[in-house]
């Protein structure tokens, strides 16, 4: 039950939530300055095996909701894009976890006579 509260919470759905996941996983394994790093669209289907339309449709996703934004690059010989927004999913659901801990706890007190 927590797992679909917390995605009702997260404005990413699941399965953007877990290329976005991804995504990060592997720019932060491209070494320190992974936070000014950017990517092609070709980098990317070939590290994470996502097929071309999947890819343009999690990418224009992320741009609409501001996670990434385009770093450069040409129409004609594609774009460069950077992720700008890091959030934290374990923070989020930490977060949401403590909140409802401290519900139960307060429905507790009040039950007990």
């Amino acid at each position: 039950m927590f797992d679909s509260i917390v995605l009702k919470i997260d404005e990413l759905d699941g399965s953007l939530r877990l290329f976005y996941e991804q995504l990060k996983s592997y720019i932060k394994g491209k070494g320190e300055a992974y936070e000014s790093y950017s990517f092609g669209q070709r980098e990317i289907r070939q590290a994470l095996n996502i097929s071309k339309t999947q890819l343009q449709r999690y990418i224009h996703d992320l741009l609409g909701l501001e996670y990434i934004c385009q770093a450069g690059g040409h129409i004609n010989k594609g774009y460069r894009y950077k992720i700008v927004y890091w959030d934290d999913v374990a923070k989020l659901k930490g977060k949401v976890k403590r909140h409802l801990q401290g519900q139960l706890d307060q429905l507790e007190i009040l039950a007990t006579p």
